[in-house]
């Protein structure tokens, strides 16, 4: 079975955030059931390194009555053998992966000659991802070629996704028959079209494919997730589990595993050495995430003062909005024994915070899905989640890690000291600690099921 998966990032190749991963797992995973899947990306300047070469595929698309073409280059999925395709757009040369002014407007274009790619390949299903290629969907409607939307984020109250009618008809693309979410609001949003139109659509958790149907969560679109919901499935992402295995892991000054966990000691050790810190039993509380609101690092920050108080210190890895990060760096001046700041991104370093902390927080506002708790489990350091998406599906209290609701920064700060109450109760710590690395979080079982509905809808 041929499926094509288009989409604007996939890891490592062109990176932004969660989505990428997918992209670079999923078909992976798929290869080991059998599958042939290719994967189809916007041709970015940062790919260059990756050595593409150019293909004979001729591919043309219509713009603004004018006939386009398409270059395509291919390159494989490093250490894999999964083939990419790269278009690039003879005026729509691309640098960053976003951030340019005209982004739907270059992911619709992009995704008219993804869509007619994959009918040159002649695959038997297109997966698209969020809705940056949510479009495609629509392109292939009336061929007839089976289409599976996954919504990673709906981004509700944006307009990310906004384009007009010239636009689209500078694309020749008839939106005679869109629909409008938004009242008195001219032009149309490119994901509502891909769910009004896909064969079937996914998001990351089951959860969160609950949750988008309320207007909290799925904003405008929640009527549409409602009157489509029998074509909604959640189904929580994966991690690669050969990557993040503690037992292999070549960042971590010791491997350890579930049946041996005296290295984690030493990555405890490695960790407070790293960052200064005399070694003692203390707690060690660590995020590594973006510095957002959403992600709720907003709650950490106003319960520092109490944490360092309790004698507990904490680690924060991440860059974000600037109003977080300045608050942040005030208290660790403030608190520089006990709280560190880290306002970058370090994937090796990261991996350190996982294996070194005792605790991991994720107080997230909303989360589709999470890696960040999956990680932390499979490194025996256990969550504390908020009762949200994906975090509920994954993190299960007094089990494998601990869960609170409502969200406040007052119940943040309860729960992490139910935790550490059961931290200093070392065989009951212990049993969690195991419990949580031998949670099945690789892609075997998800891939399993995408699998299955891409059968059900190619025949």
């Amino acid at each position: 079975m041929k499926i094509a998966f288009i989409a604007s990032e996939c890891t490592p190749l062109a990176k932004v955030g969660g989505l990428g991963d997918v992209i670079g797992a999923l078909p992976k995973a798929l290869v080991k059931l059998s599958v042939e899947p290719v994967i189809i990306l916007p041709y970015y300047r940062s790919i260059e390194k990756y050595k593409p070469s150019k293909t004979d595929i001729r591919l043309e698309t219509s713009h603004d009555e004018n006939k386009v073409t398409w270059s395509v280059f291919e390159t494989i999925l490093p250490e894999t053998e999964v083939k990419v395709l790269l278009l690039r757009h003879p005026d729509l040369w691309i640098d960053e992966v976003y951030g340019s002014p005209n982004d739907a407007f270059r992911f619709a274009a992009f995704s008219t000659a993804a869509a007619k790619l994959a009918k040159i390949l002649k695959v038997d299903l297109v997966h698209c991802h969020d809705w940056h290629t949510a479009l495609a969907a629509v392109v292939l409607k009336d061929d007839k070629l089976p289409t599976v939307l996954t919504i990673h984020n709906v981004h509700p109250g944006t307009e990310m996704d906004h384009i007009d009618t010239a636009e689209l008809a500078e694309l020749s693309i008839d939106s005679s028959k869109f629909i409008s979410v938004k009242a008195n609001h001219p032009g149309y949003e490119l994901l509502a079209q891909g769910v009004a139109t896909a064969n079937f659509i996914t998001t990351v958790s089951p959860t969160h494919a609950e949750e988008i149907k309320n207007e909290k969560f799925g904003g405008e679109l929640a009527g549409l997730f409602r009157q489509r919901e029998r074509d909604l499935e959640g189904i929580v992402n994966g991690i690669d589990t050969d990557v993040f295995n503690p037992a292999t892991d070549t960042n971590l000054a010791t491997n350890y595993s579930s049946e041996n966990l005296s290295g984690k000691t030493e990555c405890r050790k490695d960790l407070e050495a790293m960052l200064e810190w005399e070694h003692s039993d203390d707690p060690i509380l660590g995020v590594v995430t973006r510095l957002t609101s959403q992600k709720g690092v907003d709650l950490v920050a106003e319960i520092l003062p109490q944490l360092v108080a309790a004698q507990m210190r904490v680690v924060i890895l991440g860059t974000g909005e600037e109003a977080i990060e300045s608050k942040l760096s005030n208290l660790a001046r403030k608190y520089s024994n006990n709280l560190k700041i880290l306002l970058r991104f370090d994937a090796a370093l990261a991996q350190k915070i996982y294996a070194g902390s005792d605790l991991f927080l994720m107080p997230s506002r909303f989360e589709p899905c999470g890696l960040g708790q999956l990680i932390a489990m499979r490194y025996g350091t256990l969550p504390v989640v908020n009762l949200t998406g994906g975090l509920a599906d994954t993190v299960i209290d007094n089990q494998t890690g601990f869960v609170f609701t409502p969200l406040s920064a007052k119940n943040l700060l309860a729960t992490i000291e139910r935790a550490t109450a059961v931290l200093h109760d070392h065989p009951s710590w212990q049993t969690m600690q195991r419990t949580a690395m031998k949670q099945d979080f690789s892609w075997a079982k998800s891939a399993a099921r995408y699998l299955e509905i891409y059968k059900k809808l190619a025949n």
